[in-house]
């Protein structure tokens, strides 16, 4: 709770001065981005919003958590809001970031200010222009940046000896009492578990907003829509929609319908 309330008090101050739109950026270990861009927005006045990067799973909504109907073509959300407020445009993104043989790099053009997090030990080597402040928190990097291009370097922490046993990265110091060997295999057991829960929470979320826009958009259809709408609309990658909507299948949410060469997804109940 302390960590979240220092990083919510860092964004606050990074953004003060700034009264237009603002993004935040976190980067994870596995080489994909999540992206969250707010502006503030008047009633019935057209906005416009640049995206960062390719984006996946992208929902747009008020700050009370409502939908915001929306438009996507060529990097811009365009919309128009029905109330005034704050409106969120969140996503997740494999396209700024990539790996060498040594370092990761972070490479992105924004027409705003930033927020970048990178994943926790990453160690800073790399940086294409000075950013407006740089904070560590419990061992993670916050980089606040102004609007252009940037390139960001980072290396990872090698894997403590914990992981050579097992694939969980260490996140707790060894004691000597972790030499004992029914200790070590407690240790170890704890940790993958830990891990593959935060990992899976992750992957649940992504995969409830997907699933909640899916339902949506065919629900603005009348309540039947062609797979390939869906994949073109939300810009949702083949593999990632076809699982999207087995999953509502199965939750009885949607039937699917073979019709010529295009398969058909109907909301059970409309």
């Amino acid at each position: 709770m302390k960590t979240l309330l220092i990083l919510v008090a860092l964004v606050a101050l990074a953004f003060a001065a700034n009264t237009g739109p603002q993004s935040y950026i976190t980067v994870y270990p596995d080489g994909y981005a999540g992206v969250n861009i707010t502006e503030n927005v008047t009633a019935f006045v057209p906005t416009n919003i640049s995206v960062i990067g390719v984006p996946q799973g992208l929902t747009v909504s008020y700050s009370n958590g409502s939908p915001v109907v929306y438009s996507y073509s060529n990097g811009v959300v365009k919309i128009i809001p029905d109330m005034n407020g704050s409106v969120a445009v969140s996503y997740y993104t494999y396209s700024i970031v990539s790996k060498n043989n040594i370092s990761w790099f972070v490479n992105f053009t924004s027409p705003y200010s930033a927020v970048v997090q990178l994943p926790h030990g990453a160690e800073l080597v790399y940086l294409s222009g000075i950013p407006s402040s740089v904070e560590a928190v419990n061992g993670t990097l916050y980089l606040t940046l102004a609007s252009g291009r940037w390139k960001i370097g980072y290396i990872l922490p090698p894997p403590s000896k914990v992981t050579q046993v097992s694939p969980a990265p260490s996140v707790f110091p060894l004691t000597p009492l972790v030499y004992a060997v029914p200790g070590v295999i407690i240790v170890i057991v704890g940790l993958v578990y830990a891990l593959y829960t935060k990992n899976r929470k992750k992957e649940s979320a992504v995969e409830r907003s997907m699933d909640a826009q899916i339902l949506e958009f065919i629900k603005k259809k009348g309540g039947t829509a062609k797979e390939s709408e869906i994949r073109e609309s939300l810009i949702l990658p083949k593999t990632s929609a076809w699982r999207a909507i087995k999953r509502l299948e199965r939750q009885g949410l949607v039937r699917v319908e073979k019709r010529g060469k295009e398969n058909y997804v109907i909301l059970v109940n409309k």
